[in-house]
């Protein structure tokens, strides 16, 4: 050992060149290194802490069926699966003791469309608002017009939706029952003056996989803005459950299938030659005629969610006692599950959010990297 120290210290004096330019390169290497795993491991709490408080919970639980983790930030045209089970999920959500809270919900595609006819693709997400807010800690506040009541209906819009809407479509959206705040307008908007097209409720399209969805249109209530990550967590609407479950198509515990009227029912019975008949103009008009008498109308859905507590959801935030192992938590309800056959797993927020919740990894990986090439150069001018 003493034999190798004083051959390093005469390099270092022969040398002093190649000594500066390696020592300088290691010395930046490590500097790199250092300073970046703070910086990646201080975002990569404050991440974890804002997402998992504002949004999506420790866990996220999804039906077995769903294909793709990422429910939240997929990038994907499809809507998410469901379990209609939800029920037998609460029950045994509420025998686990390390699970402090949930809260069921509901994420779509949908698209929104305007009078001018250029639909524009976005997320929508149901839930029961004022549950949702106080399981967020008030994560979301109204900028213009209110927050959801309990049981309403209505849609909130964050501020950059309305802003790409306007973009993409040239129509702003305001908040019905509020007046129209123009210091609120982008430089666009302003520029249109009086040409400007405004509207105060907004039409959703659903996109289902089972093509059962439909179109609703709903009151702007609020005009909101998430109180972290605003720039990333804005890109969702947020609607009333029961208006969600209409705009994809799914049908509540309670709703009932319509019993055909005599009308529906003479139709359905007829056979080939007898439904050809009533094509003809004379088999149109007796049957407009006497489905005139006897269908009656149908009468306009209620403005209050009352059955928002039941039904069909796609996803349910979880939140964890202070303490508990993630990973472990993920395995032992993913096992519950199974075991019963509930047709739900459960995936960690960091999953359920996509390419968002890896950054930290992707980030740490680049690093890596670089400080390798910087280290290999290094090695190259030593060997040389």
């Amino acid at each position: 050992m003493p034999l190798v120290l004083t051959i390093a210290w005469r390099n270092i004096f022969r040398h002093r060149g190649k000594t500066l330019i390696i020592g300088g390169i290691l010395f930046f290497g490590t500097l790199i290194m250092t300073l970046g795993n703070g910086v990646i491991a201080g975002m990569d709490r404050a991440l974890r802490v804002n997402i998992v408080d504002s949004f999506t919970g420790h866990l996220v639980l999804i039906s077995n069926e769903q294909k793709v983790d990422s429910v939240l930030m997929s990038g994907s045209t499809q809507t998410a699966e469901t379990f209609r089970n939800f029920d037998k999920i609460k029950q045994a959500l509420h025998q686990v003791p390390y699970i402090k809270s949930f809260l069921p919900g509901g994420i779509g595609y949908v698209w929104v469309l305007n009078d001018l006819g250029h639909p524009m693709d976005t997320y929508l997400l149901g839930v029961d608002f004022v549950r949702y807010n106080h399981f967020f800690s008030n994560s979301i506040t109204a900028q213009e017009g209110r927050l959801l009541k309990d049981g309403e209906r209505g849609t909130l819009l964050p501020i950059k939706i309305r802003e790409m809407l306007y973009d993409f479509s040239t129509v702003w959206f305001y908040p019905k029952d509020s007046f129209l705040d123009r210091t609120k307008f982008t430089a666009q908007a302003l520029a249109e003056g009086n040409r400007l097209l405004t509207r105060q409720q907004i039409v959703f399209m659903g996109l289902s996989r089972k093509n059962s969805s439909l179109d609703i249109r709903s009151d702007v209530r609020g005009i909101v803005r998430f109180r972290s990550l605003n720039s990333v967590l804005g890109m969702y609407a947020i609607t009333d459950m029961e208006s969600f479950r209409e705009c994809m198509g799914f049908r509540t515990d309670q709703q009932k299938q319509a019993e055909p009227s005599p009308v529906q029912k003479t139709i359905l019975s007829l056979d080939d030659k007898s439904l050809d008949s009533l094509f003809s103009v004379d088999g149109i008009a007796a049957l407009t005629e006497k489905a005139n008498s006897v269908i009656p109308v149908a009468p306009r859905a209620p403005s209050v969610s009352s059955h928002a507590s039941q039904g069909v959801y796609n996803l349910v935030y979880l939140k964890l006692r202070p303490g508990t192992d993630l990973k472990k938590a993920k395995s032992e309800l993913n096992k519950l599950f199974l075991s019963k056959g509930l047709g739900a797993r459960a995936v960690t927020w960091s999953e359920a959010i996509g390419m968002l919740g890896q950054m930290s990894a992707i980030m740490k990986g680049a690093l890596f990297l670089l400080v390798s090439m910087i280290f290999f150069v290094a090695i190259i001018i030593i060997m040389n």
